[in-house]
Order: structure tokens, then sequence, then C-alpha cells
């Protein structure tokens, strides 16, 4: 499928891999539409454990794309989004 509907996006996605242990679990604040977006992201981000919003507090980083990034205050600037270890 690839990255389509917003190229930036996959650099995104490759810098949290990088910056995230693979047993690592990753909440993805990402726009609900369209859905591939979280799809993208429990692809590339495998082995992690991708939640979304509603498990928030299962996880031990939090990443957040585009205009979600608002509702993550602090982290590490990536492109258009943000990632913070807790």
């Amino acid at each position: 499928m690839g990255f389509f509907f917003d190229r930036a996006y996959s650099d995104f996605l490759d810098e949290v891999a990088r910056r995230t242990p693979r047993d690592a679990t990753v909440a993805m604040l990402v726009p609900r539409r369209p859905d591939v977006y979280r799809f993208q992201a429990a692809y590339t981000l495998a082995p992690r454990r991708i939640v979304d919003g509603d498990a928030i507090a299962e996880a031990g980083w939090i990443a957040a794309w585009g205009s979600e990034r608002e509702r993550l205050p602090g982290g590490v600037p990536i492109g258009d989004g943000r990632l913070l270890a807790r």
C-alpha cells in the first residue's frame, strides 16, 4: 500500500522504530482517517506492540503525528510528529 496518503509519515515511523526498543508498546496518536495511519504503524514498527489512544496507559512510548501531536505535551519533535518516553 505504501505511504501515498502522507509520504512524510514513513520517515516519522522509521525514526520511531530507531528510537524505541523492539519489545516496546507504543501508543499511536494519529488521524482517524484515513485508517491506514494505524495499519502502517503496526506494519512498520513490528514487532513492537501498537495501541491506540484508548490504551495509552499500557504504553511505555507515545508517538503522535500531524494534528494529533498537539495532544502530546513534551517529547522529542520528529518531523511533523512527537515521540515521548514514559
